[in-house]
């Protein structure tokens, strides 16, 4: 309040010479015509602040959330090569096992993660060399997983929205394993 005391002192009331109450800025205007004047600015600070808010938490999600999912997703790679490197060396009555790490042919829409993960070849580029229309493709990705979650927050009571955001970002639910055979 101290701080402000004297922006707002600038909109002090005056009488004009017919005894109105006039406040002296904004061309001495009316309560009234002061009072619609400030919730109109109110407005345009809470939609900047909205905006501002909405810039932000792309950004976290785009950057923050995307880069991790996507390291995680290299180093899964990484580890299914380690497991091929060793099991290739290692025939089992004749055999040579390795494994395989892909995603699913056809995603389910209606479970949790499932609209990033039909992403997942964008999620595996650096942020930083994403085209606009890939960054809005992963921004759409990421608002129909957040609005799933709230859809279903709001079925069902007991269930935690962090413990949900959990499942969305799973990676590890995108793909499955399959183990290849030969001689």
């Amino acid at each position: 309040f101290n701080r402000e005391q004297p922006i707002l002192l600038e909109y002090g009331p005056d009488l004009d010479d017919q005894g109105l109450v006039l406040f002296l800025n904004e061309n001495k205007c009316k309560a009234v015509e002061l009072l619609e004047l400030l919730s109109e600015r109110i407005e345009m600070q809470k939609m900047l602040l909205n905006q501002e808010e909405t810039r932000l938490f792309e950004d976290f999600l785009l950057h923050e959330i995307a880069e991790a999912i996507r390291t995680s997703i290299f180093e899964a790679e990484e580890w299914v090569q380690q497991i091929n490197k060793v099991l290739s060396g290692l025939p089992m009555i004749g055999e040579h096992y390795a494994l395989q790490w892909k995603p699913p042919v056809e995603y389910d829409l209606t479970k949790l993660g499932s609209h990033l993960a039909q992403h997942y070849k964008l999620l595996r580029k650096p942020t930083q060399v994403l085209t606009l229309e890939e960054t809005e493709t992963l921004m759409l990705a990421f608002r129909q997983e957040i609005d799933s979650v709230r859809l279903r927050q709001q079925e069902n009571a007991d269930m935690n929205f962090m413990d949900a955001l959990e499942q969305v970002f799973d990676y590890r639910e995108w793909f499955h394993f399959d183990v290849l055979v030969t001689p």
